[in-house]
């Protein structure tokens, strides 16, 4: 099964490559390995980078409000405050 869509990874690459060849563009790209990191490494770029907290929560999505369920009934914010946690 693998090799099957190993194969056809291959094919739509090149299908790809092909339709827009003058539109592909290589590019070699700066990565952050997260999963190289530690807790605290991750605390102590934040804690000397705050400015970087927002957008790393933002691309992760951890920073949108989830309803808590509190007997049953979903929590909503009191107070515009209290609705950013």
């Amino acid at each position: 099964m693998k090799t099957d869509a190993d194969a056809r990874a291959v094919e739509v690459r090149a299908t790809l490559i092909r339709a827009f060849a003058k539109f592909v563009e290589v590019r070699e790209i700066e990565v952050i390995n997260f999963s190289a990191m530690t807790a605290m490494d991750l605390a102590a770029a934040i804690q000397a980078e705050p400015s970087i907290l927002k957008p790393l929560m933002a691309c992760r999505n951890v920073a949108e409000p989830k309803p808590t369920i509190i007997n049953r009934r979903p929590y909503v914010a009191s107070s515009p405050a209290m609705a950013r946690w």
